[in-house]
């Protein structure tokens, strides 16, 4: 038909492509752009999200960390040694967030903001919460790496902001101890980064909690420690499997991710991605630094990229198609 009509052609092609793409969906792969299953047949780099697609992406709090580097499994235990504290982290993942509590189950946010509510669930909290109201909520940029919400309680005023460690602890000048009694966050520092670094490197991810002076814009005004929150994503169990196969079929994996280096690097050991051919670990930042050049040369070892931004994806793509 195609030799007698060659205007039949292009129908032909887009009627194999849609089918193409109805036996892919049978195998819960959805394709946006049709082409992208004949393209796929000569792949030879693959680049991959960590959340919901290495990991489950079903976040939950595994741990609360005081300024004491003292471990809690939920707000209840946590309560009992820091009221303070408690108050403040209780306000921060009720209010701090863009996901909602409703008929004891959560809806709307990133996982991260889920599992944070979430972990309120089992708490009679509602109390609690009844004093506050939103004047200013600053929602989490990937970029900043942080969120933050300006709360009212009559006249007074609570900024609460919670985030990624690097990014809170240079305007970290205070803490909050066990009897809510504002030190020098000095004078725990050692306990909090030791305790911080031992999670992220079992990868775990780890959110920092504190109270602000004022709301962020651009620059953070003093903060005073609150706590830190280890949120647990397990690997999914065909993982490693799947990174196996893609390798032995000549298919390199990079995973990009905003987690920090310690956790992305546990994570992608676990599920092979760093292996004896590939095991190049680079952080944004150090991404940045190089040169296009430079980056296709390292491209056949990079294993991992954490802390990434949006720019860093569309980058790393653009210069393996070259």
């Amino acid at each position: 038909i195609v030799m007698a009509v060659p205007e039949g052609l292009p129908m032909m092609i887009a009627v194999i492509l849609s089918s193409n793409i109805k036996k892919m969906t049978k195998d819960n792969v959805l394709v946006r752009k049709p082409v992208g299953i004949e393209a796929a047949g000569s792949m030879n780099i693959l680049f991959t999200d960590k959340t919901g697609t290495v990991t489950e992406g079903k976040m939950s709090v595994g741990a609360i960390i005081d300024s004491d580097a003292q471990s809690y499994q939920d707000l209840k235990s946590f309560k009992k040694s820091s009221k303070k504290c408690a108050e403040l982290y209780l306000a921060s993942a009720y209010f701090n967030t863009l996901a909602s509590i409703s008929d004891k189950s959560v809806i709307g946010g990133n996982a991260t903001e889920k599992a944070l509510s979430a972990s309120l669930l089992a708490y009679p909290f509602e109390k609690e919460i009844k004093g506050y109201t939103v004047l200013e909520r600053l929602p989490f940029d990937s970029a900043l790496k942080y969120s933050a919400v300006t709360l009212a309680a009559g006249s007074e005023r609570l900024i609460l902001v919670k985030g990624a460690p690097e990014k809170l602890l240079p305007s970290c000048k205070y803490a909050y101890n066990k009897n809510g009694s504002r030190i020098a966050f000095s004078s725990v520092a050692k306990g909090v980064l030791d305790a911080t670094s031992r999670l992220t490197s079992e990868g775990k991810r780890i959110l920092w909690i504190a109270e602000s002076e004022s709301m962020p814009r651009g620059h953070q005004g003093a903060l005073t420690f609150v706590c830190a929150v280890a949120l647990l994503d397990k690997i999914r169990p065909e993982a490693k499997a799947s990174t196996e196969a893609l390798r032995s079929a000549g298919i390199g994996v990079v995973m990009i991710t905003g987690d920090n280096k310690e956790t992305a690097e546990h994570i992608a050991r676990e599920c092979g991605i760093i292996n004896a051919s590939r095991s190049l670990v680079l952080e944004s930042a150090q991404l940045a630094s190089l040169s296009d050049n430079e980056l296709k040369l390292k491209l056949p070892t990079l294993a991992v990229v954490a802390r990434a931004l949006p720019q860093d994806k569309s980058r790393l793509v653009r210069i393996s198609q070259e």
